[in-house]
C-alpha cells in the first residue's frame, strides 16, 4: 500500500502539468504565456505545500496516507524550483546581476527567494538517512520551518496580485491557520520516514 500511495501522490503532481498542456493547446495561455506559466507553477507549489500539511491531521483516520506527505513536500519543492528557474531563465535570461536587482528592488521577489532558500534544506533532508543523521528531534525542529515557509509563500502571493485579487492568497493563509490550529491541538506523535 505504501508504494501505491506514493505513486498516487506523484501522479497527482502530473495533473496540473496535464491541465497546463490542455489549456495551452485548446485555449492558449493569454497575452503573456511566460508569466502565466511561471505564476501557474508558483501557485501549485503553494497548493502542494498545503496538501502536504493536510496529511498529518488526516493520519488519525487514514494512517496509510503517511507516505504521501514526503512526496507532496517534494512536489512542492519541484514546482517551486521550476517557478524560480523559469523566472530566472525566461524573464531574466540567467542574468544574475538583473536577478539581484530584482531581489533588492521588488519585495515580493525578496520574499519569494527567501521562501525557496528555506525550502532547499527541507527537500535535501527529506530522506530517512537525514533523519538518522540529524536525529529525530533535530530533524523535526528543522522541518517545522514549513509553517513559516507557508505563511511567507502566502505573503509572496498576496504581494504579487492586485488589491481586488487578494481573495485567493487570503484563502490559502486562512487554510494554513486552520491547519496550524489543528497541529497545536493534536500531539505531535507522527514519526518521519514516510
Amino acid at each position: 500500500m505504501t508504494v501505491n500511495v506514493r505513486k498516487a501522490a506523484w501522479l497527482l503532481g502530473l495533473v496540473p502539468l496535464g491541465w497546463l498542456a490542455v489549456k495551452a493547446g485548446l485555449w492558449g495561455l493569454g497575452a503573456n504565456p511566460i508569466e502565466f506559466i511561471i505564476r501557474f507553477l508558483g501557485d501549485w507549489a503553494l497548493r502542494f505545500l498545503l496538501l502536504c500539511l493536510c496529511v498529518t491531521p488526516l493520519l488519525r483516520w487514514l494512517p496509510r496516507l503517511a507516505p504521501a506527505r514526503r512526496t507532496l513536500g517534494l512536489l512542492c519543492f519541484c514546482f517551486a524550483a521550476s517557478h524560480i528557474l523559469l523566472y530566472l531563465g525566461l524573464e531574466r535570461f540567467f542574468d544574475l546581476e538583473e536577478l539581484w536587482k530584482d531581489i533588492v528592488k521588488r519585495r515580493y521577489i525578496t520574499v519569494g527567494m527567501l521562501v525557496f532558500l528555506m525550502l532547499v534544506p527541507l527537500a535535501v533532508t527529506s530522506t530517512n538517512r537525514w533523519v538518522k543523521r540529524l536525529g529525530f528531534p533535530g530533524w523535526k525542529k528543522l522541518h517545522r520551518l514549513v509553517w513559516l515557509i507557508g505563511f511567507l509563500a502566502c505573503l509572496h502571493f498576496a504581494m504579487m496580485v492586485k488589491f481586488y485579487a487578494y481573495a485567493e492568497p487570503l484563502f490559502y493563509a486562512g487554510f494554513l491557520l486552520v491547519l496550524l490550529g489543528m497541529r497545536f491541538r493534536a500531539k505531535d506523535r507522527i514519526m518521519p520516514g514516510h
